[in-house]
């Protein structure tokens, strides 16, 4: 039987984090030039890059951070656009214009997630981040410059289109690069506490990119000199959208000088991978990871869109409305936060699979009391905004937080980014169905107050059930790997090409000693897999 080629491996890490004592690579060919560690010289040069990569993994962390805070900024951004859409052009601007330019942020996000995941996985990591920093740059800058040729809302909101479609294939790309990153640098510095790292750098620095584009807005209101006028609030959304792309812009010089991870470079596949193999031995795990993120996203993108919608449908009705919806809208913002942090405490503690599975559980409740209560809830926008605030902290608290931490550990490094983003990608499509039934059901009955308000009870009710059905697909079909290493499930995919007759090359050949013990295989010359044990 044929088996894998793996001339970089050494020090492999223990299976979990729990049993991390020393362990030994094989020794190598007698031929080759190994460093002792005994040589004093050696020692300290190993000592600085083994500094120089937890530095670099650190620095990775905290700009994958800063580069989702901006994707959350992009994906809030439009929410309360619209609703200044629907003051500056009343007629023109209808519920399914909403739905297409929210849809095309979606639908660029699918194409972004699948095609950037493939692309990190063949050619690495930093050439992803490069190309998708780029393009939601220029998808904001577009957002904001265009001006339509004839003066037609119809035609600006066909370009704002395009130009939100633009910014999606970014946005999507983001996800798989910026977190496949995330996890592997997380990996490298702080492995007993990866999960809760990387949430922290993922699901709320994406929440807080959705209270800064809010806070954007309230400060543009506060410097507006004409109050809520027509030509105000045009300038309003432009620089809101043109602000975007600050701060992508800010990381690109790093992410230029970046290096990728050692953890990538350990296990580059140099061949293509054997897809078919791959979904033979991972579809269960695709089923929960895509299914669930389905779920979620189904419900958690309509409410982001309508939620200023139904907020501005409470507040007192003025000149001051559009500022009381934002500074409402903020304090929702705020109030999922919470359930962020108390989940990424979690994480690490009683497990990823537990976590999610509760905050869809407790979102389906809150769900299910906005539904029966949203008649007496209406009539006190403070008490609603608490309670539509706990629905969004329990989404957060659970699938928020573990989606993106579940997709980037169960899939080995080779196809980390491929199968993250193609999990991402199924929930954007469930962000652009439930886009396309639950926002046209809350007017669907009419669009007096009655009618509204029973379509929102009946938008809450379908979020409560499908939250209910996420809790039993998790709980069914998604593994849980806390406590794992990153290096386990690498080792037994190499195993499993190697059952089944694959030959596979594995790692860059320039790759240097790292934190994670990768070797640099010109120098050492191992070229058989590496025993582990412990010692």
């Amino acid at each position: 039987m044929a088996r894998a080629s793996v001339r970089e491996m050494s020090l492999s890490q223990p299976d979990t984090l729990a049993d991390a004592g020393p362990v030994r690579s094989a020794e190598p060919a007698a031929s080759s030039t190994s460093v002792m560690p005994d040589d004093p010289a050696a020692a300290e040069a190993q000592k600085t890059q083994t500094g120089k990569s937890r530095a670099a993994a650190l620095a990775t962390i905290i700009f994958a951070g800063i580069a989702l805070t901006s994707d959350g900024y992009q994906n809030n951004v439009f929410n309360f656009a619209s609703t200044l859409f629907t003051r500056i052009y009343p007629a023109a601007f209808t519920p399914s214009i909403s739905t297409r330019i929210g849809n095309a942020l979606i639908v660029g996000a699918i194409i972004g997630q699948l095609g950037f995941g493939l692309v990190i996985d063949r050619f690495g990591r930093k050439i992803g981040l490069l190309v998708t920093t780029l393009l939601i740059v220029l998808g904001t800058l577009l957002c904001a410059v265009v001006y339509p040729a004839d003066n037609s809302p119809t035609t600006l909101f066909w370009a704002i289109t395009i130009c939100r479609g633009i910014t999606g294939v970014g946005v999507g790309g983001e996800y798989p690069c910026s977190s496949a990153s995330a996890s592997e640098a997380s990996d490298e510095t702080k492995p007993t506490r990866r999960g809760g790292v990387f949430v922290l750098v993922t699901n709320l620095v994406l929440s807080m990119g959705g209270v800064l584009a809010t806070i954007v807005y309230l400060i543009l209101f506060a410097s507006a000199a004409e109050g809520e006028k027509t030509e105000d609030l045009n300038k309003i959304w432009r620089i809101a959208f043109g602000l975007g792309g600050v701060l992508p812009l800010s990381v690109f010089w790093f992410r230029f000088k970046m290096a990728n991870s050692d953890r990538f470079k350990k296990n580059y596949s140099k061949t293509s991978p054997p897809y078919r193999l791959a979904f033979k031995r991972l579809w269960p795990r695709l089923v929960g990871t895509a299914g669930c993120w389905f779920l979620y996203d189904f419900v958690v993108f309509p409410n982001g869109i309508f939620s200023s919608a139904i907020i501005a449908g409470l507040v007192t009705k003025g000149p001051t409305q559009l500022r009381q919806t934002a500074e409402w809208q903020l304090l929702l913002g705020l109030c999922s936060l919470p359930g962020i942090l108390l989940g990424a405490h979690l994480v690490d503690r009683i497990g990823r699979k537990k976590v999610m599975t509760i905050g869809f559980v407790l979102s389906g409740i809150m769900g299910f009391i906005l539904a029966g209560s949203y008649d007496h809830l209406q009539q006190n926008t403070a008490l609603f905004v608490v309670c539509y605030g706990l629905f969004i902290s329990a989404s957060n608290f659970g699938p928020g937080n573990c989606l993106g931490l579940i997709s980037a550990e169960v899939y080995p490094t080779p196809l980390r980014g491929t199968f993250y983003g193609l999990s991402a990608a199924i929930g954007k499509a469930g962000a652009a169905i439930g886009n396309q039934i639950l926002i046209p059901l809350r007017t669907h009955y009419g669009t007096d107050p009655a009618s509204v308000q029973q379509g929102t009870q009946a938008v809450f009710y379908i979020c409560a059930s499908v939250a209910f059905l996420g809790a039993m697909l998790c709980w069914t079909m998604v593994p849980d790997f806390s406590g794992q290493t990153l290096e386990k499930e690498d080792r037994e995919w190499r195993e499993y090409l190697i059952e089944h007759g694959v030959e596979a090359e594995f790692g860059f050949d320039d790759a240097n000693v790292g934190d994670m013990g990768t070797v640099d295989d010109k120098r050492v010359g191992l070229d058989s897999a590496p025993t582990r044990e412990a010692t």
